[in-house]
């Protein structure tokens, strides 16, 4: 971006410094423009996301499909939604993967171990964990050997004081865990709780009226 005469080097060292602070606000932009983008692409899972929670009340359809959609717009690596039973165990699992992986036995490990350690924690938190693959916790679970190694985000699935379940998320290589990505699966969770609520609240109401004809 500059260039000295052979000979008249007396403006070497103000050209180094002025094209260091270049480099450092065009790597800032590209920055910028990397988080803009990446935003966009997450904004459109969660538009599609709520899109379908208009429409699907059956709850192994919506979180498989939710999932999907995470993954399709590459706003995240990866998506993982757990539905627990009456017991606080898994019943639903869906996982999404941006790469060509089988999910299967990741899904299958969770339905027959439980939750793991990072799982828990979310559950039991009422904010955002993040969860990283070097965490000590992470010694022997059996999902370790297919998490992405970028950084990953956890929230519960709670609405009206019941945990439904949680969603777990994996960033892009590059994207940090700010306060904007807190917020968005903090929204994305919340809507799907509240889909999953309004999911079990219809089949109580069912099966109480079913009760009811049974009695009359």
């Amino acid at each position: 971006h500059d260039y000295l005469t052979k000979g008249s080097l007396k403006r070497l060292g103000a050209a180094i410094e002025r094209e260091l602070k270049d480099a450092g606000v065009r790597r800032e932009h590209r920055i910028a423009i990397d988080k803009i983008q990446h935003l966009n692409r997450v904004l459109r899972a969660i538009r599609n996301v709520n899109q379908l929670i208009v429409t699907e009340k059956d709850r192994e359809r919506l979180l498989e499909r939710a999932t999907e959609m995470l993954v399709e717009t590459r706003g995240y690596m990866s998506a993982l939604c757990v539905h627990l039973d009456d017991n606080q165990q898994p019943d639903i699992v869906a996982r999404s993967l941006a790469k060509e992986i089988d999910t299967k036995p990741s899904r299958e490990a969770i339905r027959t171990h439980g939750l793991t350690a990072c799982m828990k924690r979310a559950l039991d938190s009422d904010e955002v964990v993040e969860i990283r693959r070097d965490a000590p916790e992470c010694g022997g679970c059996p999902l370790a050997s297919t998490c992405p190694d970028t950084p990953r985000l956890a929230r519960g699935l709670a609405h009206d004081g019941k945990a439904h379940g949680l969603l777990v998320i994996a960033l892009p290589e590059g994207v940090g865990t700010d306060a904007e990505e807190i917020d968005l699966l903090e929204e994305m969770a919340g809507d799907i709780a509240f889909a999953l609520h309004g999911i079990e609240s219809d089949r109580l109401h069912k099966e109480s009226l079913e009760r009811f004809r049974v009695i009359t």
